[in-house]
């Protein structure tokens, strides 16, 4: 019964902070969901493996090939342990997926913290109720249940007697799950629209950025030559010597590089020249918009979180390379007040 007060007690508890509706509660709900997971992925390899050991009559080779494979299931990375549940059909394809992906969150969350706040009410609701569903392909055919045992009150209310009467069969297992189920409160919206709120926001966000710089940046002299010009010059000072380049005013209102350092700069310069292309257009925003309002309409939850996943991959560095745009204009726009306030006082 330690394997059933070990779970249930960690999604009991993740459930309480689902009530809350609350980033910072959510997160510790998405990393406790995780850790349940990742242990009963663990225990069921653990126990394939005890009633089915490798065959001594196999050539030693293929033994040992056998025991390695086995020592990475039984580590400490995941995705072994998803392999190989998906390999025994105990999970669905769908399932590993978005265990894979959700997996990666939790990491995220935990390392970074501050991070996916706009969907992770919603990701760790959707974790949960995941990991309702595999759990009775997942859960040990064995197990000793001792009928006198106590459990905290967390534990007890999940593991009635009968549930205890009809372990380790399918039937005890369904029991517990149906509690757990109940414990879970109902999302104010689904993952789905949570996604594409998240990303149409950013996006929403991206352009103001942009139609900002139109607007005030005189170097910008449209949407579209805002958005390839910072581009280029961001994969251009990427291909820079580490160092930089130096550049020097020529006085009639030109920069030069330094002599020693222009021969780089012309490699660079002929790179850019020929080889460079744009990632992103306005056409690329419109089909970014496309692509995000469809998530709604993504019913199979691991495509889902797989579809935001590159979405936020492709968008990400954009966003960033803009907002730092807008950050240096900013700044070049506070020096110039600068000097006209020192100016002033002269």
């Amino acid at each position: 019964m330690r394997y059933y007060e070990i779970i249930v007690g960690q999604l009991d508890l993740a459930a309480e902070l689902l009530h809350a509706q609350h980033p910072t509660q959510s997160r510790l709900a998405l990393i406790l969901v995780d850790n349940a997971v990742e242990y009963v992925l663990h225990r069921y390899a653990v126990d394939y493996f005890r009633f089915n050991p490798v065959s001594g009559g196999l050539p030693v080779e293929e033994r040992r090939e056998q025991y390695k494979e086995r020592a990475k299931v039984r580590g400490q990375h995941l995705k072994p342990k998803i392999t190989f549940a998906l390999s025994k059909n105990a999970i669905t394809k769908d399932q590993a997926r978005f265990v894979r992906n959700a997996h990666e969150f939790r990491n995220q969350a935990y390392h970074a913290g501050l991070v996916h706040d706009p969907i992770i009410t919603e990701l760790a609701t959707a974790y949960y109720s995941l990991f309702c569903q595999m759990l009775p392909n997942l859960a040990p055919r064995m197990i000793s249940v001792k009928f006198g045992a106590s459990f905290s009150p967390r534990v007890e209310c999940h593991i009635s007697r009968e549930a205890r009467l009809r372990l380790p069969t399918r039937e005890g297992v369904d029991l517990i799950v149906s509690s757990l189920k109940h414990a879970l409160p109902q999302p104010k919206r689904t993952l789905a629209e949570a996604c594409r709120s998240s990303l149409a926001g950013r996006l929403d966000d991206v352009r103001s950025l942009i139609d900002y710089l139109v607007r005030n940046d005189t170097t910008a002299k449209s949407a579209e030559h805002l958005i390839l010009d910072t581009q280029f010059w961001t994969d251009f000072w990427a291909r820079a010597p580490e160092e930089g380049f130096t550049l020097r005013d020529t006085g009639f209102g030109g920069v030069e590089v330094d002599p020693s350092q222009k021969k780089q700069w012309e490699e660079v310069i002929t790179h850019m020249r020929t080889s460079w292309r744009p990632r992103v257009s306005v056409q690329t925003l419109e089909r970014w918009d496309r692509r995000i309002s469809g998530l709604t309409s993504e019913s199979i939850p691991g495509k889902l979180l797989q579809k935001y996943c590159k979405l936020e991959s492709e968008i990400e560095p954009f966003e960033q390379m803009i907002s730092r745009r807008c950050a240096a204009y900013d700044q070049y726009i506070d020096e110039l007040l600068e000097e006209e306030r020192i100016s002033g006082r002269r």
